[in-house]
């Protein structure tokens, strides 16, 4: 239900408008929203993609405001920050959180992060969005399969979908009609 419409996002407050038109830029700091589209550039899926940098690298993610995740007891333990179990999270394809693991066996990891599916999670120091660093970032691990299903649905392969663990910094102002996203700190 956000398609063709442009809403804030405000993470920092806890709040979420539906805007008529267009907000003027209060940051400006933007990043495209890339959609699926047709032949004629018309958007036939209504599931945006989001370019984001960790580790040096450019990935391409969902962007997914409704990621959440179930945390098992050994990541409630692990985690320790008095948040409840069920909460927001990104999601990483298996191959690349294994390539982090191995790269950076310092970035906390949890073999069974996940209830239900026992879904390993790792914590990203920091990552880039629309020129903002912040951080740090849970992510629980996805099969690759899942990414491959998904991707059918947006304009290129992802790696994952980026959700409220990242999110949870920003104000977005997320304009779908003009596929366009402005990411505020402050």
């Amino acid at each position: 239900w956000f398609r063709e419409r442009i809403w804030t996002l405000d993470y920092l407050s806890g709040e979420m408008t539906l805007h008529e038109a267009a907000p003027a830029a209060t940051c400006g700091k933007t990043t495209a929203l890339h959609f699926r589209k047709d032949e004629n550039g018309e958007q036939t899926h209504h599931y945006p993609r989001v370019d984001v940098e960790i580790d040096g690298v450019i990935l391409p993610f969902l962007f997914d405001t409704g990621a959440t995740t179930m945390l098992s007891a050994e990541a409630i333990s692990a985690i320790d920050d008095g948040k409840p179990g069920i909460r927001a999270t990104s999601f990483i394809r298996a191959t690349v959180a294994m390539k982090w693991k191995k790269a950076h066996p310092t970035w906390r990891w949890i073999d069974k992060g996940e209830n239900g599916t026992g879904a390993a999670m790792i914590e990203v120091p920091s990552l880039k969005i629309a020129g903002n660093t912040v951080g740090p970032v849970w992510f629980t691990m996805r099969s690759d399969g899942t990414y491959k299903r998904m991707s059918e649905l947006t304009d290129v392969q992802i790696d994952g979908a980026i959700g409220g663990s990242a999110l949870q910094y920003f104000r977005i102002v997320a304009d779908y009609p003009r596929s366009l996203a402005e990411f505020c700190t402050k």
